[in-house]
């Protein structure tokens, strides 16, 4: 079940922040998604957007 965004932010210092994410719960999003193949690549595609540092949404086109 997808949850709203609001689960996953925290307000932390004045700055708005991402909760960690359970590892197992976004690999199974995608697969009940059907998207095995960012599946089987997530870790390497993560650490490329890391290293380019690209934004959020730089990140999901690149995923795709």
């Amino acid at each position: 079940m997808l949850r709203p965004l609001g689960d996953y932010e925290a307000v932390v210092g004045g700055r708005l922040e991402m909760a960690p994410i359970d590892h197992d719960a976004v690999l199974a999003m995608l697969d009940r998604l059907k998207l095995t193949a960012i599946r089987d690549q997530l870790n390497t595609l993560l650490d490329e957007a890391a290293r380019s540092e690209m934004t959020l949404r730089e990140s999901l086109t690149f995923f795709v």
